[in-house]
Order: C-alpha cells, then sequence, then structure tokens
C-alpha cells in the first residue's frame, strides 16, 4: 500500500499513464457487486485462467512479477472464428508506482496518455472480460462505439489528469 496521501494530491507530479500497483488492482481485479453471481475462480494480480465453450475460448495470464518491477497482462479471445489479444505492460517507476508503457485492447493500439481513457479500458477489461471468464463465461469483445466511440474518446482526452483542476458544476 502506498502511504496515505490527500486525495487532493495524489495525483501530483504523475503523469497520466502512472497508477499505484492498489489502483492497477482494483481496475483490473475489480470484486463483484452485491448481488451478482460470485466467481469460481480467484481474480488478483497472480492468476490465470481458460475458459473454453463451442463458440470459443478466453485465456488471460495476469501477473507481478517476483521483484516487483512489472506487471502484464496477456489475454486472447477466439470467439466465432476471430482472434482478439489483449496486453497491457506496466513498468515500476518508484514504490508502488507503475507506468503503462504498452496497451493493446482486443487488437487495438490504446494511446496511454489520458488517465480517463486508460482508466476506462482498464476498468472494462476487469469488468468484463477478467471477471466474466473467471465466472466461466465466455467475454465479449468491446465495440468501437458509445463510450469507446470517437466522440467519448477524444471527451476523455480534454480532461485534465489531476481531477483537482476540475472545476465543479454549477448549481
Amino acid at each position: 500500500m502506498p502511504p496515505y496521501i490527500s486525495p487532493m494530491f495524489s495525483y501530483k507530479s504523475r503523469r497520466g499513464n502512472q497508477f499505484y500497483d492498489d489502483e492497477l488492482s482494483e481496475l483490473l481485479c475489480p470484486a463483484p457487486f452485491q448481488g451478482e453471481k460470485p466467481l469460481a475462480h480467484s481474480l488478483s494480480l497472480n492468476s490465470a485462467h481458460k475458459v473454453e465453450e463451442p463458440r470459443g475460448t478466453y485465456e488471460y495470464r495476469l501477473e507481478k512479477s517476483a521483484d516487483g518491477k512489472s506487471i502484464t497482462l496477456d489475454a486472447t479471445l477466439t470467439r466465432d472464428g476471430p482472434v482478439y489479444k489483449t496486453a497491457m505492460t506496466a513498468v515500476r517507476v518508484r514504490e508502488n508506482l507503475y507506468e503503462i508503457t504498452s496497451l493493446t485492447f482486443d487488437n487495438k493500439k490504446e494511446r496511454v496518455d489520458s488517465r480517463w481513457e486508460i482508466s476506462k479500458v482498464l476498468a472494462h477489461i476487469g469488468k468484463e472480460q477478467l471477471q466474466k471468464s473467471c465466472r466461466d463465461e465466455l467475454p465479449l469483445a468491446h465495440e468501437e462505439r458509445g463510450k469507446f466511440g470517437k466522440i467519448a474518446r477524444f471527451f476523455d482526452r480534454c480532461l485534465p489528469d489531476d481531477p483537482s483542476m476540475m472545476m465543479p458544476p454549477p448549481m
């Protein structure tokens, strides 16, 4: 755990692609909500699982290296023919602070300069792909529309990396 930092200052001097390991764990390994089906297999920073169904397969490996210098995710989804690769590499910058150096989401190389866009992609991977596979369900590949459409991504890039810089809405 990083030392307690006031939320007002937790983003100071951090680039948009830098996350603490507990933030990465919350995004990629979310706990099921109350009332949701429990996970059949554990989901953590050192886990792997494979789901095989007649429609396709999903296999992932999420690892934090033994020396703690990197966190990697490698996942492959094969559904009705097409193969989708998802990969992430995060390298330790300081104690418990990791910088995402590369992110590929369903065969699409993502930009790693916007905190909000990266967070949205990692949360989707954790909730809609990794968590579903731990329930022995075959996940779906994402679609480039809605929250992953061009307009939504544009607005995500417009947001400052430090949320304390955002103005509260007028009342």
